[in-house]
């Protein structure tokens, strides 16, 4: 079992969860996210006498009831009798137990809801009849975000509304997978992070030794859980993938733009938009806008935020066969040639999270930070400190760079940041952000230079601008 780490959040949900008045809670958040083994360390801080813990599979519902009524049987000491439904099933403990404290967890609760709706009719009469008459508590998880956030919290649902409590489990952030990888360089664990996203599952299939080595080992072997993973979770989520695939190649690729995807994948613009929603509603791609439009401006592009899906599709998906058949020798190559052009992408996403903290150490405060582009030119780190009448321009390059570098990344920052519109009062300060730097030049006047080392000595214990539109 991997490492339990950076979860005191959700574990301080459950405890208040477990001391207060309310009756129902849900977790839930995509697969390998560590949902059970969140519930599961909770579980050891209660008397094994005071909860069940139920596990729901690809079943009929009746089968599963069945299954649950005998694990229920196992941990109360004596046989319940035959249920026709939940409701039943919940109305006979409600009796039994009157007015003792007891948790039943259902994990995997979108499977019994994939095989029968009408079981959220039967949880809503639960919820909303019988629990609140009792010291019963109920926590229901699910792994299928599509169907957790509408058949199950949608507006239309049965359940709309009732969890008092909702906690959807996101990946480990970058400082936790630090963390993780305790005493491994920051160069190296960035790489780790950029192919798994801070899944825990996939970080287990790391030590950190030779991360390129364990890329190849977990990737582009057709026996290894990565290789296959993106692909059955889609199927998971999605009745037919096929189309989703090859637009997520597309958006791997660079591709970004609507009328981009659509020449790559042959399907009209106006047919994309329903798969691109789709994709975004899981999580897997976002619609990012450059700072200070509008939310609908007409100049936004669509990225992959799952750093995992996002390799995945850039260096696996289009030797998915040759791979298959023991072939990976063209996939291997073109990691191998690329991967460090990968990085580019994740490294500036990550250093416009964290760049924050570092500003504020040269005496900047920026409260709106994230990415600009116009036409053909974009700047990858736009912050705006209003307070301190200052504007930040930067770029962030994964690459060991010089002083011959320097300025001449300085010279076209300047150039690109006259396009910006920014208020003339406002002072003007330029940054690089790399890898690492051969030397730094120590005549530079408004400019601000940092390695990566520098941008994780600066963290915080919170990051923020997760979900940053801007980003």
């Amino acid at each position: 079992m991997g490492r339990f780490i950076d979860r005191e959040k959700g574990l301080k949900i459950l405890r208040e969860f477990w001391r207060g008045t309310e009756h129902f809670l849900i977790v839930y958040g995509r697969r390998r996210i560590g949902k059970s083994r969140l519930i599961k360390e909770f579980l050891k801080e209660i008397g094994s006498s005071e909860y069940v813990y139920l596990l729901a599979g690809k079943k009929p519902v009746r089968y599963n009831l069945r299954k649950f009524v005998r694990r229920i049987s196992e941990k109360l000491g004596f046989r319940l009798p035959h249920f026709n439904d939940f409701v039943e099933l919940f109305e006979y403990l409600a009796g039994i137990l009157r007015n003792r404290k007891f948790l039943i967890v259902i994990d995997e609760f979108t499977y019994l809801v994939e095989r029968d709706e009408g079981v959220l009719s039967d949880f809503q009469e639960i919820v909303d009849e019988i629990l609140p008459n009792t010291n019963i508590k109920l926590i229901l998880t699910g792994s299928l975000v599509g169907m957790m956030e509408t058949k199950v919290l949608g507006y239309k649902s049965p359940l709309y509304g009732r969890s008092q409590r909702i906690i959807k489990l996101p990946p480990l952030g970058f400082k936790a997978v630090i963390e993780w990888f305790s005493g491994v360089s920051y160069s190296d664990v960035f790489k780790i992070y950029a192919v798994t996203n801070g899944v825990p599952k996939y970080l287990e299939f790391f030590k950190g030794g030779d991360v390129e080595a364990e890329i190849r080992k977990n990737f582009f072997n057709s026996s290894s859980f990565l290789f296959r993973d993106a692909i059955e979770l889609l199927k998971e989520e999605l009745r037919d993938p096929t189309n989703y695939v090859i637009i997520l190649e597309a958006i791997a690729n660079g591709l970004t733009k609507l009328s981009e995807i659509s020449n790559y994948t042959f399907i009209e613009p106006t047919k994309l938009t329903p798969y691109l929603r789709t994709l975004r509603h899981l999580g897997i791609v976002q619609r990012r806008i450059p700072i200070l439009s509008p939310k609908k401006a007409r100049r936004g592009i669509y990225t992959i935020s799952d750093f995992y899906y996002l390799f995945w599709f850039r260096f696996v998906s289009p030797y998915f066969e040759e791979i298959e058949a023991e072939m990976p020798e063209n996939a291997i190559n073109d990691f191998e040639k690329n991967f460090n052009t990968y990085l580019g992408l994740p490294f500036e996403c990550l250093t416009r999270k964290l760049i924050r903290y570092t500003l504020i150490r040269y005496g900047l405060k920026p409260i709106r930070i994230g990415k600009w582009w116009y036409r053909d030119i974009d700047i990858d780190i736009v912050a705006i400190d209003d307070k301190n009448k200052t504007i930040l321009f930067g770029e962030a390059k994964w690459s060991k760079l010089g002083n011959r570098d320097i300025y001449r990344l300085l010279t076209r920052l300047g150039d690109k940041s006259e396009a910006f519109p920014h208020k003339k009062s406002y002072r003007k300060v330029y940054c690089i952000v790399a890898r690492e730097f051969r030397e730094k030049p120590s005549n530079l006047e408004d400019t601000i230079l940092i390695d990566l080392n520098e941008l994780c000595e600066n963290m915080y214990a919170r990051i923020i601008t997760q979900n940053n539109p801007y980003c």
